[in-house]
This record gives C-alpha cells, structure tokens and sequence, in this order.
C-alpha cells in the first residue's frame, strides 16, 4: 500500500512538472506551507481558467449531434475523481451502468483541478464501481456526444465552457452552495444553475426559486 501511495504522488509530481513546471511545483510547495501555518485558508476547487472562460452574460450554444435511426446515444460524464465508498459516485456511476446495459455508449472524463494521479482514480472506477466503459481527462477535450452530463458544481464549468456538441444536462443530487460557509465557493457553485443545464435530480422534482 506505502509503495502504491508513493507511486501515485510520485506520478502527480511528474504531471504537474510536465505541465506547470518548476513553479507549478514550488508554488504547491508554498500552498501546503501556508495550509499548515494559517488557521483558515480557501480552497479553490475550480481551475482559474475555467472560472475565467465561464461567461454567463455571454453564453456559447454548443452544437447538437444528430442522432441516427437505430445508432446508439452516446453520453458524456464529467465527474470528479472518485474515492472508495463515495455515495455521490456509487449513484452517478450506477445509473451510467444502467444506461451502458441498454445500450447507451458512455464515457467518463475526471475533472480534477488539483492533477491527481489519472490512473489511480481510474483504477478505482474500474476495480471499486465496476466501470467498463472509456474514462479520460477532460483536459485533454471531449469527443461529440449526445449528451454532455455534469455530474457536481466543480464539474459544470469544464462542460459549461467545452466546444463539443451535445445537449448539456446537470445531474444534482444535492444544493451544492450549502456545503460552503458562505464566500467564494459558494457564489461560484451559485452560478452553475445559470449555466443553462437541462436539470436531472436524483430524488424527484426540486422546487423552482
């Protein structure tokens, strides 16, 4: 297990040097210090650029793939990289395993703004959730689909500003502001029900504000 966690750091070290460099790595450096040394800090969950490319007074109509007679629907998911035992997943990737045996084709995508190590996390979807379909890194673009399904609020800035085609849906299983003392999570995890997501509740209908 010790080995398996130094792995996984070891190749998240490796991206963030390969994409960011000496300073994506000093600068982490420098947010784990001030972590340790303040009493309280603020924990961006979204990358900067993709809160700066989510204009909502201008929004981008993606274009909608034509679907065939008889050609399966294809769904994309972007979720955040998952832990073991996450009920937010469980039901997110329960329901992709639903539509996979009725012949949908989906593919995952993680959205992670803190360069996880990719292959961990798809280890644990393929080993712990039993997910057999394609998953890939956001960042690295999104094919056309059908259906483009933000899966939590971090998640809908990534679909929100993707040029692919496909009708964008928002899978809420909770009101995501609420987990934030109020601030700038909070306003930011507001504004994704602006984004013009066709709404999908785990629980029924949830009261129009």
């Amino acid at each position: 297990m010790a080995v398996a966690e130094i792995s996984r750091r070891w190749r998240q070290v490796a991206r963030i040097w390969q994409t960011e460099g000496s300073c994506g790595i000093s600068s982490r450096v420098r947010r784990g210090v001030s972590k340790r040394l303040m009493e309280r800090t603020i924990d961006w969950e979204v990358m900067p650029e993709d809160l700066a490319a989510a204009d909502l007074a201008s929004p981008v109509a993606p274009p909608v793939l034509p679907l065939g007679e008889s050609e399966p629907i294809r769904v994309n998911w972007v979720v955040e990289p998952p832990g073991r035992h996450s009920g937010g997943h469980t039901t997110v990737f329960r329901v992709v395993r639903y539509l996979e045996a009725h012949g949908y084709i989906n593919r995952i995508y993680f959205y992670n703004p803190h360069m996880g190590d990719h292959a961990y996390f798809k280890r644990i979807a393929r080993d712990y959730y039993s997910l057999t379909c394609p998953i890939d890194d956001v960042r690295d673009g999104m094919t056309d689909a059908h259906a483009v399904v933000a899966t939590a609020w971090q998640t809908a800035y990534p679909v929100f500003n993707a040029r692919s085609a496909g009708k964008r849906f928002y899978f809420a299983q909770d009101y995501e502001p609420y987990f934030y003392p109020r601030g700038s999570n909070t306003v930011f995890a507001e504004n994704t029900y602006r984004m013009g997501f066709h709404g999908i509740t785990a629980a029924g209908g949830w009261p129009r504000s």
